[in-house]
């Protein structure tokens, strides 16, 4: 991938930009609301794939073009039958979307507008950072269509808001507006919807610019904070530091 170049799509329903460092990727099926597909879902992994290995991208911003961020999956799409259990595991295990941005070695910005969805919250949960509008709509409706969240959301969601407040959203469909997903945690930044673009791509630019391996370093330290123990969160952060003065 170039270091600059205008929009290009990757498919219908996906576009992927790259300009002064920051990655635009956008979920681009408006009148579905950005709904993914299983084309969708192969195509973003491929182009997270190839994100990983580009020193030209420095940040990514996730949106949705539209009135919505994303609405989950497309259950109205016909999918063929699974050959079996275990190869189901397996292809499910190697198409986690929220794993794939987690492991990002860049900051990714997550644009929050209308409708975020099951998939979607997924996919907004596994950002660095999330920036909303007061109307968005944040929940997982898994459970009243016979399914349950997947892709690791409602382990990022139990961190973000404690346990009661997950099973609030996961077991009951609790919906959350903007704002009050703001108060919980799940919104990093709250702003207008006018100024929703502007402030989250004036984020990217502004972390775009600072040292990669820093910037780096200190998203894997605050990550892996909840799994390590005190004394090794320590031992990584200081060894981090010294690492990083070799930038």
């Amino acid at each position: 991938m170039s270091a600059d170049r205008p929009d290009q799509a990757a498919e219908p329903g996906m576009t992927f930009s790259v300009k002064d460092g920051v990655g635009l990727l956008t979920l681009d099926r408006p009148a579905k609301h950005n709904a993914l597909s299983t084309r969708m879902r192969s195509t973003l992994l491929e182009i997270l794939e190839a994100i990983g290995t580009d020193n030209s991208v420095r940040v990514v911003v996730l949106r949705g073009n539209g009135p919505s961020f994303c609405a989950g999956v497309d259950i109205k799409e016909a999918r063929p039958p699974e050959p079996s259990k275990r190869n189901a595991l397996w292809t499910r295990e190697h198409d986690n979307l929220g794993a794939a941005i987690g492991c990002l070695p860049v900051p990714v910005v997550a644009v929050l507008r209308g409708n975020v969805l099951g998939r979607g919250l997924d996919l907004a949960l596994a950002a660095d950072l999330r920036i909303g509008t007061p109307e968005a709509r944040l929940a997982y409706p898994e459970v009243e269509r016979g399914m349950i969240v997947g892709g690791g959301g409602a382990r990022r969601l139990v961190r973000l808001v404690g346990e009661s407040r997950a099973m609030d959203m996961v077991l009951c469909g609790k919906i959350l507006d903007g704002r009050t997903a703001h108060e919980w945690g799940l919104v990093t930044r709250l702003v207008d919807d006018s100024e929703l673009e502007e402030a989250a791509l004036a984020l990217a630019y502004r972390l775009a610019k600072q040292p990669a391996l820093a910037t780096y370093m200190a998203k894997v330290t605050v990550r892996s904070a909840l799994d390590a123990s005190a004394a090794v969160g320590a031992w990584t952060d200081s060894a981090f530091n010294v690492l990083g003065l070799s930038e």
